[in-house]
């Protein structure tokens, strides 16, 4: 009798072996496949399940791993993608999550890092961009802030150090500290400025102020100083001027306003 068929007890013919068994020469009855393999119809053997499908007791075809499970070869059931791998279908095996993206168990694909976080490689989830660094969509490490800048927590991007304050030269600047009396900073400053000679600050300020006329400072003031008796001053002045021979003081701002002495 040919392969691929059986002959029950007491018939007068072959019957064609039927999917799901297989039957060599001279069989009475077909033979269930056994897990792992598969039996088309007219099978005379077990075929081994190939990578990427499962076959169950008695398949008489494979059937495909669906996205998120993965099948080694001879598989008889679908295995779950561990976490920090993905199975795209049909897989015969897993695939390590690259960097700068996240795979959840049962992945089928990998899932790109959010902004305002970072994923290394074989990451199973994403972690959040601490203080003082930055993270766009995609990133696979953290990135620290630069002299000038700053970040909160879950930053995407840093951000100028506002006027009146300032970011240190340091690596990850996760804070900014304020200008104190006498110096400045403009937005995007890593050190603050001392004030000029005739200028003051009170802290905190994007620019120092000139002294107002009949008073004086000098560099680096948080605040201006009269004029004594017998000088004066114009706005933004850095010394006062003494009254000319013949003069006494009347206002400290104007020389004009100095009469002579009458002898």
């Amino acid at each position: 009798m040919a392969q691929g068929y059986y002959c029950p007890r007491g018939a007068t013919n072959k019957t064609l072996c039927p999917g799901g068994g297989f039957c060599e020469a001279g069989v009475t009855e077909p033979t269930e496949c056994a897990a792992g393999t598969y039996c088309p119809p007219r099978s005379s053997s077990e075929t081994s399940c190939p990578g990427g499908y499962y076959c169950v007791l008695a398949s008489a075809s494979p059937e495909v791993c669906v996205g998120g499970t993965y099948c080694p070869p001879a598989s008889f059931a679908e295995t779950t993608c561990p976490a920090g791998y993905f199975c795209t279908s049909p897989a015969s095996t897993t695939t390590l999550c690259p960097a700068g993206y996240y795979c959840p168990i049962a992945s089928a694909n990998a899932t790109m890092c959010p902004g305002g976080n970072y994923c290394p490689e074989g990451a199973s989830s994403y972690t959040e961009c601490p203080a003082g660094y930055f993270c766009p969509k995609g990133a696979s490490i953290n990135q620290g802030c630069g002299a000038g800048t700053y970040s909160d927590a879950g930053a995407k991007a840093c951000s100028d150090c506002p006027a009146g304050f300032y970011c240190g030269m340091t690596v990850a600047n996760a804070a900014y500290s304020s200008c104190l009396l006498g110096t400045y900073a403009a937005s995007g400053a890593f050190v603050c400025t001392d004030c000029s000679a005739g200028r003051y600050s009170v802290g905190e300020a994007s620019e120092c102020a000139s002294c107002s006329a009949g008073k004086y400072s000098d560099a680096a003031s948080g605040s201006c100083s009269s004029c004594p008796l017998g000088k004066y001053s114009s706005s933004g002045a850095s010394e006062c001027s003494s009254c000319a021979a013949g003069h006494y003081q009347v206002s400290a701002v104007d020389p004009d306003l100095f009469p002579r002495l009458i002898y």
